[in-house]
This record gives C-alpha cells, sequence and structure tokens, in this order.
C-alpha cells in the first residue's frame, strides 16, 4: 500500500482506489435507471436474472405475493412484475450493497461505523419518503451508507492519523472536518464525494456526501443534501448505531425549513419505522 502524500490530493486518493473492493454494477446501474424515463420492467428483470443471490430474493418476494393472489411465479420477468418495479429496486439495491459492506467491513473490522452507515442510509430513505422532497428513496439510501466512505479510506490508508483526528474531536470538541483538515489538507466528506464520483453514482449522490455536514454551504436545489444532513443527525439522537455517547452535531434550521421538518407529534411514527428497519438492515448487512 503507498503511502499517503498530504495534502491529499483527488489524484491520488483515486490512485488508490483498487484497494477498496468492487463496487457493485449493479447498484449503479439501478441508480442510472431510476430517473430514466425509458427504463421499464423488463430491462430490471434482465439485469436481477444476470445475479443469482438477488434473483433468488426476487423470487422468494414473488412467491409470497403470489401465494397470496393463488398465482404460479416460473421465470424472473414474472416475479418482477407481481411485486413491481420499487420493490425490486429495493431488493437488488440492499442485497447488492450487503455483499460491499460484508467484503470491506471484513478488511476493516470498523463494524460500530458501518452500522451508523446503515442506520443513517435508514433515515435518509425513510426521509426522503416522509417529506416527499423529491428526492429518489434509492438515491437517500446509497447515499446514507456511504456519506461516511472517506473516512474508511482514511483508517485504511492513515489509521493512526486518522484516530488521532477523532481523539482531537473528543478532547477539544471541534469539528472531525477541521480536525481532518489540519491533517490531510481535506477532509472525509470531500474525499467520500471523489469516491462516489470515481464510481459512476448520480452527481446527486456525491453533492450529498460532500455536503452533509455543511448543507448551508451546498447549491441551491439540491434537496438530497439537506436530507442526508437532517439524516445523520436524526441517526445520532435516535442512538441507532448501539452506543450512548454519541455526538449529536449541529442541525441546519435551513436544511430542516427546506425539508419542511416539523419537529412535532406527528413526526413520531416516522421514528418508529426509522428504529424498525434499522434495527433489522443493520442484523442483516452486518450479521
Amino acid at each position: 500500500m503507498t503511502p499517503i502524500q498530504t495534502p491529499l490530493t483527488q489524484d491520488f486518493v483515486l490512485s488508490q482506489l483498487d484497494t477498496l473492493p468492487a463496487f457493485p454494477r449493479t447498484v449503479q446501474r439501478i441508480l442510472a435507471s431510476v430517473d430514466d424515463p425509458e427504463s421499464n420492467m423488463a430491462e430490471l428483470a434482465h439485469l436481477v436474472a444476470h445475479d443469482p443471490a438477488i434473483a433468488a430474493r426476487v423470487f422468494a418476494a414473488a412467491h409470497k405475493a403470489a401465494m397470496e393472489r393463488d398465482r404460479v411465479v416460473d421465470d424472473i420477468y414474472t416475479a418482477t412484475s407481481l411485486i413491481g418495479i420499487q420493490a425490486v429496486r429495493e431488493i437488488a439495491l440492499f442485497f447488492s450493497m450487503a455483499g460491499f459492506i460484508r467484503e470491506l467491513t471484513d478488511d476493516l473490522a470498523q463494524g460500530s461505523l458501518w452500522r451508523h452507515s446503515v442506520a443513517v442510509g435508514v433515515c435518509a430513505q425513510e426521509l426522503a419518503w416522509h417529506v416527499r422532497s423529491g428526492t429518489s428513496i434509492h438515491h437517500a439510501f446509497i447515499a446514507g451508507l456511504l456519506h461516511d466512505i472517506g473516512q474508511f479510506w482514511l483508517l485504511r490508508h492513515a489509521a493512526q492519523a486518522s484516530s488521532a483526528c477523532w481523539a482531537r474531536v473528543h478532547s477539544e470538541g471541534i469539528d472531525i472536518c477541521q480536525a481532518e483538515k489540519a491533517v490531510f489538507g481535506t477532509d472525509h466528506a470531500v474525499l467520500g464525494s471523489w469516491l462516489v464520483q470515481a464510481w459512476g453514482l448520480p452527481a446527486s449522490i456525491a453533492s450529498a456526501v460532500q455536503g452533509h455536514h455543511r448543507p448551508d454551504a451546498a447549491a441551491d436545489g439540491q434537496p438530497l443534501v439537506d436530507v442526508l444532513h437532517v439524516a445523520e443527525v436524526l441517526s445520532n439522537a435516535l442512538e441507532l448505531n448501539g452506543h450512548t455517547n454519541v455526538h449529536v452535531s449541529y442541525l441546519s434550521p435551513r436544511a430542516c425549513e427546506a425539508l419542511g421538518v416539523v419537529w412535532d407529534g406527528e413526526i413520531l411514527p416516522l421514528f418508529g419505522r426509522i428504529e424498525a428497519r434499522a434495527q433489522y438492515m443493520s442484523s442483516y448487512l452486518m450479521g
């Protein structure tokens, strides 16, 4: 592994891309099709058919639905039609990312950080649905899972220096991005956006990863930035990563206003859905 050079540059970070597991092509192709009006069920079925693990999960869901409707499922096209394009995308994204997360977690032994990422992914997806901001729930889920991918890169290439940054956060009360910039010349949010771009994911996800700590500095008209920012703060407040000493960071009033989030009794059902889904996904992805 090449020793890092500071300040870190985008070229250097991307030159080390092969030290991370290959990003799933299924995720890339599904996210690219979400906003494509020409995308259809047949194309999605064809994609799923070429991934036996995902196809098995789709068939399982379809057989359950078929039993309730007294129907027979004997091919992947019938299966996808029966449960719907949104459900198939959900299954494919979930299980594709499960493999990626497990491979990366095995290498880094950073289960706590991934549990946090899973929690933020669930929060972002549920929040995007709750506020009806126009943000794709699939984009929100993947953005949440990848929002701290820059920290994984730093832990792989500069574990001691990265840990020292967190020590400053806890001892001095400074922001993690501030501590990282002092050491690396950049922070994990910017670094993560470089990786997301290199993997060919939608620009909205790269922008959200880069801006999730500083949503007020992002350009207007990027609701996913606000969704991801609020989702991370909410996941910490709900203590979804299993720790009770989490740091509840700054919550942007502008981001909440832009999303129309009101912290009153009507939002409580959202908290319940988030907690239930986060527990399930974390147990599967980290199991």
